[in-house]
């Protein structure tokens, strides 16, 4: 075996490795998957205000959004919190790399409680809209034919 022969193996290993799907279960929702809708918030710092706007949207439909199981998770800066609900596992950093969200960003990720991404927005996301989609994914409507 020659030299370029292992490089090229080794160059080849590396790329398939990369190229590789990323396992479901590294997900730091991995925890709440089918029990909850998460709501993530990313934001570069706690003065961002968007980040005030948002709060203050999600603070006037709290009952709603524990109506639907939502838990609503702060990724700020390098900080994580959760506002609604259980806290999933996992940090602030893992979240920001599972997502794609860099430091300076701001993005409203609403994950459905099979751990899809159900919406991706770089701007506040009113309640309306918000329940408008959770209302209508079919799993939510069987939710709400079995509490009638």
């Amino acid at each position: 075996m020659n030299i370029n022969h292992i490089a090229w193996s080794g160059a080849l290993l590396c790329l398939t490795a990369a190229a590789a799907p990323l396992d479901a279960s590294a997900t730091p929702l991995k925890s709440v998957q089918w029990k909850n809708r998460p709501l993530l918030v990313f934001a570069p710092s706690p003065e961002h205000p968007l980040l005030a706007r948002q709060r203050a949207e999600i603070g006037r439909v709290m009952s709603g959004m524990i109506e639907r199981d939502m838990i609503v998770v702060e990724i700020v800066g390098k900080s994580l919190r959760t506002v609604v609900g259980r806290s999933p596992s996992g940090g602030a950093v893992a979240f920001r790399r599972h997502y794609g969200v860099g430091l300076d960003a701001f993005r409203i990720i609403l994950v459905g409680k099979d751990g899809g991404r159900k919406l991706v927005s770089s701007k506040v996301v009113s309640s309306r809209k918000l329940f408008g989609l959770i209302d209508s994914m079919p799993m939510r409507r069987d939710e709400i034919r079995r509490k009638q």
